[in-house]
């Protein structure tokens, strides 16, 4: 709290985390949203839908809205990653390891990257091997 508070009080009950941008000093530093909003926000903006699930249920859930919603039901998945076959066995996925042969993939992402809102694949999780 600054010495001029403690002597004249508070103007109002706004803290500086709650001040906006445009009422900060110009020379305040910004504030930074944390990595995972600033990922969320990024993602969206660059066309990309983003389904938050706190557990398996709910991304069992999501997982077959995304399929009715695209009808992909009976269209074939790419699929290398046996424990993701595993994970959705219950969905009679039709997988096919060609990717000339389907018309969605299921994968995992090694990173999520925040400062621009993209998924990072390594070259193993779209089969192809050097």
């Amino acid at each position: 709290m600054s010495l001029f508070r403690k002597f004249f009080g508070k103007k109002s009950e706004q803290t500086e985390e709650n001040i906006p941008n445009h009422e900060r000093g110009k020379y305040m530093p910004e504030v930074k949203l944390p990595v995972d909003e600033r990922f969320t926000i990024n993602f969206k903006r660059n066309g990309g839908k983003f389904l938050y699930c706190e557990n398996l249920e709910e991304v069992k859930e999501s997982f077959n809205s995304i399929l009715e919603e695209n009808n992909w039901h009976n269209d074939k998945v790419f699929l290398i990653d046996q424990r993701l076959t595993e994970l959705f066995k219950d969905f009679n996925l039709n997988s096919s390891t060609k990717l000339s042969e389907t018309a969605y993939f299921l994968s995992t992402c090694e990173y999520l990257i925040s400062d621009d809102g993209s998924l990072l694949i390594s070259s193993n999780q779209i089969a192809e091997k050097n």
